[in-house]
């Protein structure tokens, strides 16, 4: 991607990333060789999507304004093993009859020591394009389509960075939704 990600001073996100912190640090003190996860990963899945933006506490973090179905959600904070937090990322998926939209926001903070990587992956025989939109706003969204994969979906996925938060939306349809994929496209992209 050719865009500046940014990153975010601790300070400017809430107090409930301390705690977390904390726990990260436990993580890092009690693992074995033989734990089936690694340290370093907070996760909470029982959040809606208002209550993780609002765990985080960052004014300018923008959720999208849907009424679309909320199918899950989950709050991930990566952090290394003094407790700093790196990264946070909310990810949210929504379901639209047969479309899939999957949502991510993520912050990168000026702990992070890794450089942002963002890629498109697709399995053999899909064909990717990349086109921009610009928004309302006056940003500019990335936009990766796929073509049919051997089950018949087709993929959308905008990328757009705004006020240093990285924001993703991938849509996986049919190809009879392939204008209301567009449509679901455009109206997260003009939120920005």
């Amino acid at each position: 991607m050719g865009v500046d990600i940014g990153i975010i001073p601790v300070s400017e996100l809430s107090e409930n990333l301390q705690e977390v912190s904390e726990a990260i640090v436990r993580q890092y003190e009690t693992t074995t060789a033989f734990s089936s996860w690694m340290p370093g990963h907070w996760q909470e899945k029982n959040l809606s999507a208002d209550e993780a933006w609002a765990f985080i506490g960052l004014g300018s973090l923008q959720k999208p304004d849907w009424d679309l179905e909320e199918w899950y959600n989950d709050l991930n904070v990566y952090g290394d093993s003094s407790g700093r937090i790196e990264r946070i990322l909310i990810d949210t998926g929504y379901q639209t009859g047969e479309i899939r939209l999957q949502a991510w926001a993520e912050i990168r903070t000026a702990d992070s020591e890794s450089e942002p990587r963002v890629q498109s992956i697709a399995e053999p025989g899909v064909r990717l394009a990349e086109t921009f939109l610009a928004t309302p706003g006056g940003s500019v969204c990335q936009v990766i389509s796929s073509s049919a994969n051997e089950r018949g979906w087709l993929g959308l996925t905008g990328y757009l960075a705004e006020n240093s938060v990285l924001y993703q939306l991938h849509i996986s349809y049919q190809e009879q939704d392939a204008a209301r994929a567009e449509e679901l496209l455009h109206q997260w992209a003009d939120m920005f």
